[in-house]
């Protein structure tokens, strides 16, 4: 699922380069935005090509990402964010998305790697009609594993992220797309995402416990674990120059049984997009 908040323009559901997009993910423990991971590399490359004698990767930029207040609200808002990338020979990195990590295996567009990362949980006051009475989640860190395979020119992605907090629970994420590169200039990423979670995470979005209800005036409700959501995605790259690149990206995600079913999930469809622009140094 698509909330993934980069630090460098906006992408498209995949999530696991460690370089300059904006944070979706960061926001619903899940990503929003598709094709993270493989704009993320765009960065990276680009800048390696850039300065091929520089072992570091710098970029700098901001984004503006069109989300829903909550993972399975009605109601929308735009949210900016900043770009922060620093990647050392494309092994090290720390990033705004990625967090603090290391690529163990890293070959083209085939990688394989650890990081920690971070979850901006879910305010009551992002919705205070449709959350109130259940109380914040609050921050936590993240333990992540990744991996991608590229073939021609389809991409595969997968990332597992687990709450340091055991009650949050554990996250999977799944993508394959395909990459079609117009000119030189500009590339695109399209294709579909799932995400499965752990009953702990679905506890802790979509159940309503009996204090909960009391206070909310929803019904009780237990989700257990399962196929959070699947959906399409898009996000097309643009780079006019070395030093600048360009972002839009869009998507969509549907919840599924689990979280469909929760009276706090307004909506079963959940939309996203975004622009954003990246400086590399």
């Amino acid at each position: 699922m698509r909330y993934k908040f980069m630090t460098s323009l906006v992408f498209v559901s995949w999530a696991a380069t460690a370089s300059a997009i904006t944070p979706t993910q960061q926001l619903f423990g899940r990503s929003f935005e598709p094709f993270a991971s493989e704009v993320q590399q765009e960065v990276v490359d680009a800048e390696a090509n850039a300065k091929p004698a520089s072992n570091w990767t710098f970029a700098l930029g901001a984004s503006a990402n069109y989300l829903p207040r909550y993972l399975g609200s009605d109601r929308y808002r735009v949210l900016p964010f900043p770009i922060v990338n620093v990647v050392y020979k494309q092994r090290f990195f720390l990033t705004t998305n990625e967090g603090l990590g290391v690529n163990l295996y890293h070959h083209g567009q085939n990688k394989v790697g650890i990081a920690l990362g971070y979850d901006l949980g879910r305010r009551e006051r992002a919705d205070k009609k449709n959350l109130r009475g259940l109380g914040d989640i609050s921050p936590y860190g993240t333990a992540d594993i990744f991996g991608q395979y590229a073939w021609h020119q389809v991409v595969a992605f997968a990332k597992a992220k687990t709450s340091l907090q055991t009650r949050r629970g554990l996250t999977i994420e799944a993508n394959i797309g395909y990459q079609h590169r117009f000119t030189p200039k500009l590339k695109l990423f399209v294709g579909p995402s799932a995400t499965w979670a752990s009953e702990n995470y679905m506890n802790s979005y979509f159940s309503v416990n009996q204090k909960q209800s009391t206070q909310s005036g929803l019904a009780r409700y237990s989700a257990h674990a399962g196929l959070l959501g699947i959906g399409p995605g898009f996000n097309l790259v643009y780079q006019p120059t070395p030093s600048w690149m360009l972002t839009v990206y869009g998507g969509g995600d549907y919840l599924l049984k689990q979280a469909g079913d929760s009276p706090i999930a307004r909506r079963r469809w959940q939309q996203s997009g975004g622009v954003g622009v990246t400086y590399l140094f």
